[in-house]
């Protein structure tokens, strides 16, 4: 079965509520070298579309053809569909259905108004979301550059598609899918990053380094300091190499940036820089911003001084608010220059000069000497450095914190109407009040290929509030229905969004590092037939496997790594206890 540019534009003009009943008879016909039509007459108009209704055009070649309306009065008809305004459409059935028996569609009466009613119903389904084939060809034609594109470039596809996004709960199914074409996704890196993402590596497995404009909180202003920071004296070598050239990023800036891992490449994990590791203790990172502050302070002081004293040795007045003001009027702070209420001596300003110099140069052999000491993370770590992630881009970039889980259910993408278990972290939670004043939370459930919005009533919350808390994981017991407040619009593709009522709910459990088997001994019949069954699992990314040998009370790490799906071999459940 050949495929051709017109079979884009009717699966765009199809794939839509009302016409996409249709697809199944359109690749049914497509097949078939003998299609039918209910009328000869409605072969030349619906040839290219094998005797199924695609397009306003058509519609309007019906009325045209088969109950000699004029294009005009066709022209009415199609508007009327294209509103939705069924009132209209409904008011032409009668001359429609009376044009075409008297344009004799078919050999007898009977048959023709038969064939007229049913085609007028069709019509009217399918008015509810008609397209014309202009709108449809343009929408292929999109459709075909951008599908070359993911898959000659899905680099450069993926990193647009992240850059334009306003959706983020869609990111993490963006990522998913730039993963099946062997594109990776990293955060933004304070050495490579520009505003927008970048494509670096190999083209065939390249890597997209998320921009500076994604992070929440990260000012245009800020953005811009850095880049050119970067550009006029080259990358940044360390933390305190950026802290002390981009002096103008506020602390909380900074600290977003290292919860987003930006200076990773530079040798440093989130722990490393950690700002909050205790709010008694003055953590690396807080000595160094507060040194920063007072160095900052200190050179705005210098820089008014080096200003001052050319104001000094120019001015041969004694007028001490005369001097005032051409202080002011060069923008320098009076309290930086005069004391005493009298006018300082060059000698005098020369002095201050290299006491605030000697203080800048002070306080820089103090930030050397703070030592930033690199730590070992722990999983806890790298499971807040994802929070963070969350926090601040709006998606899990590096992981999911649902890897961290066992989940036995199918994915959130593949839910479908029905009564589902379904399992994810707690995201956008939301306490509200139904009208009747009874309790209501709203929340969003993701995992790593997409969301659902779960709607939770008292009685539920009240049997399961412990579990009702940003960022945890759970497995609910759900009835999936259609969501009535998705908005039509008649511009969109045929979309389901569903949401999810919550029936039960349990915490997820978390994999354990390791699989723990017991054997009577590793001298045993029995041993080596576990041992090629565990093989069957092996997984490099997987479980370690840890051995008890019973008789000796000996422990012992096997060489090969498996899959948490090892655990259900029947083989090897009586040696199993973890």
């Amino acid at each position: 079965m050949s495929l051709k540019f017109e079979d884009l534009i009717a699966m765009n003009a199809l794939y839509r509520p009302g016409p996409i009943d249709e697809i199944p008879n359109y690749i049914k016909n497509k097949k078939n070298a003998n299609v039918k039509y209910d009328t000869e007459l409605l072969k030349p108009i619906l040839g290219e579309t094998y005797s199924v209704i695609v397009y306003q055009e058509q519609v309007m070649q019906i009325f045209c053809e088969l109950a000699n309306y004029t294009l005009g009065k066709a022209d009415i008809v199609r508007r009327a569909m294209s509103k939705k305004h069924e009132d209209e459409i409904l008011a032409e059935r009668e001359i429609f259905i009376k044009g075409c028996i008297d344009r004799k569609i078919c050999d007898t009466p009977e048959e023709s108004k038969r064939v007229a009613e049913d085609l007028f119903e069709k019509m009217l389904k399918f008015a509810k979301y008609a397209f014309n084939k202009s709108h449809a060809a343009c929408y292929a034609l999109t459709s075909f550059k951008t599908a070359a594109l993911k898959y000659y470039y899905p680099g450069e596809y993926f990193a647009s598609i992240l850059d334009h996004t306003d959706k983020l709960e869609k990111i993490n199914g963006i990522i998913e899918d730039a993963k099946d074409f062997k594109v990776s996704v990293s955060t933004p890196d304070i050495n490579k990053s520009n505003a927008k993402c970048i494509v670096v590596g190999e083209r065939e497995t390249p890597t997209i380094i998320l921009g500076f404009n994604m992070i929440k909180g990260l000012k245009t202003d800020d953005v811009k300091h850095i880049l050119l920071t970067r550009k006029k004296d080259g990358p940044f070598r360390s933390f305190k190499d950026f802290i002390n050239r981009c002096t103008s990023i506020e602390d909380a800036t900074i600290k977003n940036l290292i919860d987003i891992g930006a200076f990773r490449s530079l040798g440093y994990s989130n722990i490393d820089l950690d700002y909050d590791a205790s709010e008694e203790e003055f953590t690396p990172v807080k000595e160094l911003l507060a040194l920063r502050k007072t160095m900052k302070d200190k050179k705005k002081k210098l820089v008014a001084l080096k200003n001052t004293k050319p104001l000094v040795e120019s001015y041969k007045g004694n007028n001490i608010n005369e001097f005032k003001e051409i202080l002011t009027e060069n923008n320098i702070a009076i309290s930086n220059i005069i004391t005493n209420n009298k006018i300082p001596t060059v000698d005098s300003i020369q002095k201050k000069i290299q006491n605030a110099e000697n203080s800048v140069n002070a306080l820089l052999a103090e930030m050397n000497d703070v030592e930033i000491y690199h730590l070992e993370s722990s999983k806890e770590d790298d499971y807040e450095a994802l929070m963070k992630e969350k926090e601040l881009i709006g998606a899990f970039i590096t992981n999911h914190p649902i890897e961290y889980y066992n989940v036995v259910d199918k994915p959130i993408e593949n839910v479908e109407l029905n009564t589902e278990y379904i399992s994810g972290i707690i995201t956008n939670l939301e306490y509200k009040k139904t009208k009747t004043g009874k309790s209501m939370v709203m929340f969003d459930l993701e995992d790593k290929t997409d969301s659902i919005r779960v709607l939770c009533f008292e009685k539920f919350i009240n049997k399961n509030e412990i579990l009702l808390k940003k960022n945890n994981a759970i497995r609910l017991n759900v009835l999936i229905k259609e969501d009535q407040n998705d908005n039509d619009n008649s511009d969109e593709v045929a979309t389901t969004t569903y949401v999810a009522f919550a029936q039960n709910a349990e915490p997820l459990k978390k994999k354990s590092s390791h699989l723990l088997f017991h054997v009577d001994s590793l001298y045993s019949k029995e041993w080596p037939e576990t041992y090629a069954k565990l093989k069957e699992f092996e997984d490099e990314n997987g479980y370690e496997v840890h051995v008890i040998d019973d008789k000796t009370n000996k422990a012992y790490l096997l060489d090969i790594k498996v899959s948490a799906e090892a655990k259900t071999i029947g083989a090897v459940d009586k040696y199993s206890r973890d």
